[in-house]
């Protein structure tokens, strides 16, 4: 097999033949480039006596290339011409881009088993990067897993076990994933200045970067056990991991003094420990049989380090707390009265009734010092990441009935309520809640849902400040799908030319069980402008028929 020269780390690849066992080359068009792939691998399977052996290695290369170029103008002559030069050349324009990435990769796999019950396999990647420079471009990245099927063994003896395994694994992971030229000083061509009033082109830095960065990794130890029990009717898996991922390739938040943005450097540690569980029971009762599976995980995720920084705030990331977290002003409810302004603590705005309270929580001796500023009182409020996910499914089966239940949702999270999702900021727009369940004068409820109605725009307390007061708990449970269905008897079909015919009523997004605000979905993301996409879950019933002819 052959295949072209192609320039790769600066070596040119040779174009004699070259021997392939396995997949060999894929090449696609791509909207305005070109993908190549070439794979080589060879495996090798060998079974003597009790143990049994496989191995494998191989090259890959891949190679993609893109190039654009469009053009601009107005005020055509008419609507039936299409041509970029029937148009006038007052407000003329053109732009081009062109990209190149590279990546080149040997692995190896190795896999063993004794008696079937010894179970080992290793893996290893040496991947090198055109994302990266020459000194830092390759990066080695092993894995090994073990099992132990303990139920093979002749001293196991538990009737009511049917298979008991342990099993355990460490590994590397490397991300590449940064950008065509993030550790190149790279010139930017589309950029503008004014010479006696006439627009000349230029070139400019957009971004100062990192040169010695290298593979963000990721390591993952996990450790689980799998139980068959009860004739099979009992299956439980249980996993315990702990995965770490650092050199995180991240671009720092840095003061707009500085003129330009950073790249992205190695420059962060992220840290996640879990448990996942897994249990399915299924049994049968006369005609009736159905299954039952619920899924339950928890993690503890968490930023070990950043960039001889403690916290990037517009990142949301803070050392010692979970990704994505909040940062700012605890609150203790809403402003009854005048009275009640003068005697709590000096707020950084100004104060009226039915505002929001915020929180004296230290000063510069660490103790409250009776007024709220930045510096001193403000700090982490929660997390958008959730700390838990679960799950269940039910199936039935009642003669030609049938039926499937599926539940999800996820917990320990919040989300905040602000800028455009506030009434009379979001193009005029205002929900029930906001009307409601605010605070007036006639009822100074301190604990009011929404506080004084007022105009908001940039305004604190409705929008500047993060604020504890508008964080709403984004926990969940969704029946998220259900579907009932019958097939119909043969023997009422033999007389026709139909084989099977099963109908069926199905139902999506049912109900939810959550604190959210009403209507608004936890899963979506409610971060936006003025054209901000916020829409409520949409639920949807369908009916359905299936025919084998």
């Amino acid at each position: 097999w052959n295949y072209s020269k192609d320039k790769l780390f600066g070596a040119v690849t040779t174009s004699s033949p070259t021997q392939v066992f396995g997949p060999s080359t894929a090449e696609t068009e791509m909207n305005n480039g070109r993908h190549l792939t070439i794979d080589q691998y060879a495996d090798y399977d060998k079974t003597f006596g009790n143990h049994y052996l496989h191995l494998l290695a191989g090259h890959s290369m891949e190679v993609f290339n893109s190039e654009s170029l469009g053009g601009f103008r107005d005020n055509f002559p008419t609507n039936t011409i299409y041509r970029l030069s029937a148009a006038s050349p007052a407000n003329d324009e053109n732009w081009e881009s062109g990209s190149t990435w590279k990546i080149r990769s040997y692995f190896g796999r190795l896999n063993y088993s004794f008696k079937g019950r010894y179970l080992f396999e290793g893996n290893v990647r040496y991947d090198g990067s055109s994302r990266f420079a020459e000194d830092n471009r390759y990066g080695l990245f092993p894995s090994f897993s073990a099992g132990w099927i303990i139920s093979e063994e002749d001293f196991f003896e538990v009737p009511w076990i049917q298979n008991l395994k342990i099993r355990g694994s460490w590994g590397l992971l490397g991300n590449q994933q940064i950008g065509t030229y993030p550790y190149q000083k790279t010139l930017s061509l589309n950029h503008r200045y004014f010479v006696g009033g006439v627009v000349q082109p230029a070139v400019a830095i957009d971004r100062l970067p990192f040169e010695d960065i290298s593979w963000e990794t990721t390591q993952i130890i996990n450790g689980g056990v799998d139980v068959i029990m009860f004739d099979g009717k009992l299956n439980l898996s249980i996993d315990h991991y702990y995965k770490r991922t650092y050199d995180i390739l991240y671009s720092l938040t840095v003061a707009q003094i500085l003129g330009t943005n950073v790249g992205q450097q190695n420059a962060g540690e992220v840290e996640n420990r879990g448990w996942d569980f897994d249990l399915t029971y299924k049994d049968a009762v006369g005609d009736f049989s159905y299954s039952i599976r619920p899924i339950f995980s928890v993690v503890n995720n968490k930023v070990v380090s950043l960039a001889n920084v403690d916290r990037d705030v517009s990142k949301g990331l803070f050392i010692d707390e979970p990704l994505n977290s909040y940062y700012g002003y605890e609150t203790e409810g809403l402003f009854i009265d005048e009275q009640d302004i003068e005697n709590y603590a000096e707020q950084n705005y100004p104060a009226k009734p039915g505002y929001v309270r915020y929180k004296d929580i230290s000063g510069p001796d660490g103790i409250p010092d009776g007024k709220v500023t930045a510096d001193y009182d403000r700090t982490v409020l929660g997390s958008t990441f959730p700390k838990y996910s679960y799950g269940l499914v039910i199936v039935g089966n009642y003669k030609d009935f049938d039926l499937y239940v599926q539940f999800q949702g996820t917990g320990g999270n919040v989300k905040i309520t602000d800028g455009k999702r506030l009434p009379l900021y979001n193009q005029g727009n205002i929900e029930k809640w906001h009307w409601e369940e605010r605070w007036t004068e006639e009822n100074p409820d301190r604990w009011a849902e929404f506080p004084r109605f007022e105009e908001t725009y940039e305004h604190p307390p409705y929008d500047r400040d993060v604020l504890e007061y508008w964080l709403v708990d984004a926990s969940f449970l969704r029946i998220k799908n259900v579907q009932l269905g019958y097939t119909l008897p043969s023997r009422w079909l033999d007389s026709t030319f139909i084989e099977r015919m099963r109908v069926n009523i199905s139902g999506e997004n049912i109900h939810n069980f959550d604190h959210y605000r009403p209507g608004w979905d936890p899963e979506v993301s409610t971060l936006g402008g003025y054209s901000l996409n916020l829409k409520p879950l949409t639920k949807l019933w369908s009916i359905g028929v299936n025919v084998n002819f």
